[in-house]
């Protein structure tokens, strides 16, 4: 089985970890790999397509450290599988595009280290006892590589409590949900906090991490506080997203989560495409509801310009205005209760 290695060398490698924690089953990450980091041929990196794999988190790869003296373990995250792998002749990069599966625990078998990091970062190993496990677990396998962080999982459903799920654009190489407009929906988010778990006395307000979400307001709007503070180690929240009115047919917009304090230097940062669709069978309602309203107060206004007093006891005539004014009524109800106009 394939094992994508990502190690705590570098602040980059570790947001590439961060952001693997933080999306949902089935969102593709980008992995990117120098040939010489591959322990596979060319052939054998042209096969890679569809095949599964298990990202791993290699601990204390220091750079600053000779390569026998570093201790390095290396963690299990998730599952993944290949479903696009492309090779550039200008960087010399192999590019991985991974979906995301469940976070699991395994054992790689004792073989050459040189199949492993810091000598190799992608191999076909023998992996064995592939658990799944919870994505609390695995935040508890890897936070002492975070010291302060907060980690975070997310997800985002309907009205219907149904998952939206990410689709994966192989064009460009970028994720997105699909998400109507004038609609709402629940942003899910699970929260495990290293900062508050390992709060001390001595510990600094500065030190905990807060998140901020930012989008454009005017195409799509998450309800939370501009710095949110979760305040227990670990928690599950839900915010309400909505969507606002398109005059096109779709556009694209992003959802940024910023994770950051005042007193680290490490930051953790990522975004998701958001791909907002006009909804018509919404304007089709539209028309209807104001089609029925100005048909009832024009029937109305008719009828009280030619009928006079002695025609109130017509009944055919009794009925037509009972009918236009429920017709009005429930016109102007449905307008202001699906588009609130007045």
């Amino acid at each position: 089985m394939l094992a994508f290695f990502s190690s705590d060398s570098r602040h980059l490698y570790k947001e590439d970890i961060f952001e693997v924690m933080s999306l949902p089953v089935g969102y593709v990450v980008h992995f990117r790999y120098d040939k010489q980091w591959i322990n596979l041929d060319e052939k054998g990196i042209e096969n890679t397509h569809n095949q599964e794999g298990i990202i791993f988190f290699s601990v204390n790869n220091h750079l600053a450290q000779a390569e026998e003296e570093r201790q390095i373990e290396h963690k299990s995250i998730r599952k993944a599988k290949v479903v696009k792998c492309t090779t550039s002749d200008k960087t010399g990069l192999v590019h991985y595009y991974l979906q995301l599966g469940e976070f699991v625990e395994c054992s790689i078998e004792k073989e050459n280290p040189i199949n492993k990091p810091p000598h190799k970062f992608l191999s076909d190993l023998n992996i064995n006892d592939i658990k799944n496990k919870q994505w609390h677990e695995r935040v508890s396998a890897i936070k002492s590589s975070f010291p302060n962080q907060l980690f975070l999982n997310i997800s985002i459903e309907n009205k219907k409590n149904e998952t939206i799920s990410p689709i994966f654009d192989s064009k460009d190489n970028n994720n997105y949900f699909t998400l109507s407009d004038e609609s709402t929906y629940q942003l899910k988010i699970s929260f495990f906090d290293v900062y508050e778990e390992n709060k001390t006395s001595e510990s600094k307000d500065a030190d905990k991490v807060l998140l901020e979400i930012e989008s454009n307001k005017n195409h799509i709007e998450v309800d939370i506080n501009k710095k949110y503070a979760v305040g227990a180690v670990k928690d599950d929240q839900n915010f309400l997203i909505t969507t606002q009115s398109l005059s096109v047919q779709s556009l694209f917009t992003s959802l940024k989560f910023l994770l950051n304090n005042n007193s680290s230097t490490e930051a953790y940062d990522f975004f998701i495409r958001v791909k907002i669709e006009r909804v018509y069978y919404k304007t089709l309602l539209f028309g209807f509801y104001s089609l029925l309203v100005a048909s009832g107060v024009s029937l109305m206004t008719y009828l009280a310009r030619t009928i006079s007093i002695k025609d109130i006891n017509n009944w055919i005539l009794s009925l037509l205005i009972l009918i236009t004014f429920i017709c009005v009524t429930f016109g102007a109800q449905m307008l202001y209760k699906a588009f609130n106009k007045k």
